[in-house]
């Protein structure tokens, strides 16, 4: 099996089938141990400084405990509504294009019966970044992904709401989407 479709099965063994998908890009990545987190002024943030990467949510997003999924730098819960943010990050191959990390997860996603969306064109912080929207099959929740690469790094940015949920909790992905810094 091909280590993409190796990490997809043991993820969606493992982590409630949608923060599964969120890795389905598959290649074993580097966990950052480096870390930190700070509520401040009505927002929560984020800072991995291996990664070189640091974001900022509303408040109303309580970081959960430290993921054991290689890659994933945090994960965040929404405290009213079942809603879960993640960002990942992988070292890249030089080969590798953003468009094409997105297509190899959408692909993923089509071949699960999910409705995915063209891929855009969009921004994470100051860098261009392509982003798509999925539904699962039963029409009961949505994922947003962002991808964008920077140096040795790639990115993936994941909202997963309830479908009722999706344009409200957008606003928060927004957020994170235009308040992300990166390391010089």
């Amino acid at each position: 099996m091909a280590p993409a479709g190796l990490w997809h099965a043991l993820l969606m063994r493992s982590f409630a089938h949608l923060t599964a998908i969120t890795l389905a890009l598959g290649i074993p990545v580097f966990a950052c141990a480096d870390s930190a987190q700070a509520r401040r002024g009505g927002r929560t943030s984020f800072r991995d400084k291996t990664a070189g990467i640091q974001i900022f949510l509303p408040a109303t997003w309580k970081r959960q405990m430290r993921s054991a999924f290689p890659g994933v730098l945090v994960t965040f819960r929404h405290q009213t509504h079942n809603a879960r943010f993640l960002l990942a990050a992988k070292r890249r191959r030089t080969q590798q294009t953003l468009r094409g990390l997105a297509k190899q997860n959408a692909d993923v996603l089509r071949s699960r019966k999910w409705q995915v969306g063209k891929i855009t064109t969009t921004r994470l912080g100051k860098l261009v970044a392509v982003e798509f929207i999925a539904t699962n099959p039963s029409s009961t929740q949505r994922i947003r992904q962002l991808y964008a690469l920077r140096q040795q790094f790639a990115y993936v940015m994941t909202l997963i709401t309830p479908l009722a949920l999706a344009v409200k909790l957008r606003t928060d992905f927004l957020f994170v989407q235009k308040s992300a810094r990166f390391a010089r």
